[in-house]
């Protein structure tokens, strides 16, 4: 399992940063509760391989430019 995942919601313009086993981000999956794909997305690496480090998820988040990155205050806090 890869390390660190990004949950960005272009909804509010927000991203946040996940522990991939964070009750939260599930290794990039979420929690299943059905939301709109063009709402939200899951960055990693690829679909299937999140970040190795927190630093390097930060450093090549692919999010768009009017979201703001801050970290899960679950797992990462």
């Amino acid at each position: 399992m890869s390390g660190y995942w990004i949950y960005e919601d272009m909804t509010v313009h927000t991203a946040v940063l996940h522990r991939a086993d964070c009750r939260y981000c599930n290794n990039g999956v979420g929690m299943g509760r059905g939301r709109i794909e063009r709402d939200s997305r899951w960055v990693g690496r690829s679909s299937a391989e999140g970040f190795a480090s927190a630093h390097e998820a930060r450093a090549s988040a692919s999010i768009r430019a009017d979201s703001t990155l801050r970290d899960c205050r679950v797992c990462m806090g």
